[in-house]
């Protein structure tokens, strides 16, 4: 089984087998690699195999992943549409609709003075 992937970057959908383990549906956020880093994305289509041999290596899906959420048909369907609309690649679309990933929250630290007035 492959799955079609949408990958935040400047990139069409990619093509990636499904380990036997991986319970996927369209939608599901996943774990792929892409140029040796590991991205999360969205599962756009579940194929059960390939119409053609490809002519590169497909690789398997790294796992599922927490940090992107599920996407519905509807929002999957919208995305398809403006990438088609505004002929801009899909993962450009998927990167400007999440959220992006805020900030690790900084650490302060305070202390009292003697007159108990924070430094």
């Amino acid at each position: 089984m492959y799955a079609q992937v949408i990958v935040p970057m400047p990139l069409p959908p990619l093509t990636y087998a499904v380990p036997p383990d991986l319970d996927l549906r369209v939608g599901s956020p996943v774990m792929a690699r892409v140029r040796n880093k590991v991205v999360h994305g969205v599962v756009l289509e579940i194929l059960e195999s390939l119409a053609e041999k490809p002519k590169f290596e497909v690789r398997a899906l790294e796992g599922l992943s927490e940090e992107t959420p599920e996407l519905g048909l509807e929002t999957l369907k919208m995305l398809k549409w403006a990438s088609e609309y505004y002929h801009y690649p899909i993962g450009e679309v998927l990167r400007t609709f999440l959220p992006p990933n805020p900030a690790p929250p900084k650490s302060l630290r305070f202390r009292l003075s003697d007159q108990g007035v924070a430094e």
